[in-house]
């Protein structure tokens, strides 16, 4: 556990956690695990695949150039992880909405 908590603040922890949770939660109810079958299959679909593709080629790519520069360190995986499902996608997935509002 003090491994864990080397690598992990409590309220991470407590996150991953509470996360767990819900998703024991949504896996005990009958109606939404069908409803997750489908969001998944949505979410690892030929589209999506493509933007995760591209996405992960330009992190790669600007994480490179950072940690060439001296910006960016291997200590920093753990925050580019959480800013990647926390921002990044968010931002990705509402470019639309930045398109359309011109």
């Amino acid at each position: 556990m003090n491994k864990l908590q080397e690598i992990f603040s409590n309220r991470e922890i407590s996150l991953l956690i509470w996360l767990g949770i819900f998703i024991l939660f949504v896996l005990t109810q009958k109606s939404m695990r069908n409803l997750l079958k489908d969001v998944v299959k949505l979410l690892f679909g030929k589209y999506f695949l493509a933007i995760y593709l591209t996405l992960g080629i330009y992190l790669f790519g600007t994480f490179s150039l950072l940690k060439a520069i001296g910006l960016w360190t291997s200590a920093d995986i753990k925050d580019s992880i959480f800013w990647l499902f926390s921002v990044a996608f968010v931002l990705v997935f509402s470019l639309n909405k930045a398109k359309d509002s011109k």
